[in-house]
């Protein structure tokens, strides 16, 4: 299942745990991930929802775009399975690290379960491309992930509200 946030990756974990689901659940990043998201706030959304639905074996994937040093920190630093869209210059050395780390590779986004994007309210502008989020159940996970993280949790809901930098909100 895609994942743009923890509430989502909860909800993926409730489902394969109400299902008796059986082996990983797959965590797939929104295409391009890596470059806004980065590995080590991916992993900690990833723990925080594993914190709220125990027991589940988890397996994520981080979609890197067309950006190999992002999907070789994701394959050595992170053990994430990673995306990089092919060709792009540098795939066949991700190529070989992942299969150096033993960790799957794409050369696309692999099939999975996209949710609806939420409603957006006005004036709330999300991640580059990605519909706004509301704070207000997520404020208790975000919390969490910058506890992991060592983020402060205002910075953290600032950045689900926004993309750092680069939202039109952002540049006035």
């Amino acid at each position: 299942m895609e994942v743009r946030d923890a509430a989502d990756a909860v909800l993926a974990l409730q489902v394969a745990r109400d299902l008796g689901l059986e082996g990983p659940v797959t965590l797939v990043s929104p295409p391009g991930a890596a470059a806004w998201l980065g590995a080590p706030l991916f992993l900690a959304t990833i723990a925080a929802a594993r914190q709220q639905v125990p027991g589940i074996e988890v397996f994520a994937v981080l979609d890197c775009g067309a950006a190999p040093g992002l999907a070789l920190a994701a394959l050595t630093e992170g053990g994430l399975g990673a995306v990089v869209l092919a060709p792009c210059p540098g795939f066949e050395a991700v190529r070989g690290a992942a299969a150096e780390a033993g960790l799957p590779l794409w050369p696309a986004p692999p099939p999975c379960l996209r949710l609806q994007p939420r409603e957006r309210k006005p004036g709330r502008i999300g991640p580059a491309g990605c519909a706004g989020r509301e704070n207000g159940p997520d404020d208790a996970i975000a919390a969490k992930v910058a506890r992991k993280t060592g983020l402060e949790a205002k910075k953290m809901a600032d950045w689900w509200a926004s993309a750092p930098g680069d939202s039109t909100g952002r540049l006035g």
